[in-house]
């Protein structure tokens, strides 16, 4: 328990009010001095500088490597192939003077024709 505010004397003869706490050790524990509050900032400190570094390389993006434009591939084809034979087969439909019933054989034409071509081109 502890004891009551008892005023106590100082050597200029003034009062002074103090709390006096309970010295308690326990006798199996043996005192272990406590770092210094300097100490223990600096260590709080480090860690902090620690923790902002890494917060900041996660936040820097790595560069972009300039990347190489890959080969045209051989097997490709324009997006507009069909419009290209669709063209090719009005032109041979036209030719014909436009007379009816040979509509397949004119896109049959025009479609070996186009992709004639451009097999020759990428071959080439």
């Amino acid at each position: 328990m502890p004891k009551a505010k008892t005023p106590r004397t100082t050597t200029n003869g003034k009062a002074k009010a103090t709390t006096a706490t309970p010295e308690v050790q326990l006798a199996s524990t043996p005192a272990v001095a406590a770092p210094a509050a300097t100490e223990v900032v600096k260590e709080v400190a480090k860690i902090e500088a620690v923790k902002n570094e890494t917060a900041k390389q996660e936040a820097v993006k790595p560069e972009a490597k300039p990347t190489k434009r890959p080969e045209a591939r051989k097997n490709v084809f324009p997006i507009n192939l069909d419009e290209e034979i669709r063209r090719r087969a009005y032109e041979l439909s036209e030719q014909r003077g436009f007379t009816p019933g040979h509509e397949n054989e004119d896109w049959l034409i025009a479609e070996r024709e186009i992709l004639a071509l451009y097999t020759e081109r990428q071959s080439a």
